[in-house]
């Protein structure tokens, strides 16, 4: 387990928790105080998603440096984010990791 992955089970738990709270403060006499919680729980999912990101370009990058550990053939088409798997494999960024669509691509 990646420390990004433990901070996105926070952020998501987080994010439930606030959302839950929102809906009950929206059933109170006075149902604008849910909007607080509401907002904080959407930021902690954006939290989340990005922190899952990250954990999943930490697991590529171990995993390329263990196969070049081994001498094995690197791996091709693994896509580094959520812009990478919907761009029909164009390189997108210097720290992409499509290497080889990206020479095949030029």
């Amino acid at each position: 387990m990646t420390p990004a992955l433990r901070t996105t089970r926070a952020c998501t738990l987080g994010a439930v928790i606030l959302a839950a709270a929102g809906v009950y403060l929206g059933t109170t006499p006075a149902p604008w105080l849910c909007v607080p919680s509401l907002y904080s729980a959407l930021v902690l999912g954006w939290c989340a998603s990005r922190e899952l990101a990250i954990h999943r370009q930490i697991l590529v990058r171990h995993e390329q440096a263990r196969r070049a550990a081994l001498g094995l053939e690197p791996l091709d088409g693994v896509p580094c984010c959520r812009l990478a798997e919907h761009s029909n494999g164009q390189a997108h960024g210097p720290d992409c990791h499509i290497n080889s669509t990206r020479s095949n691509a030029t």
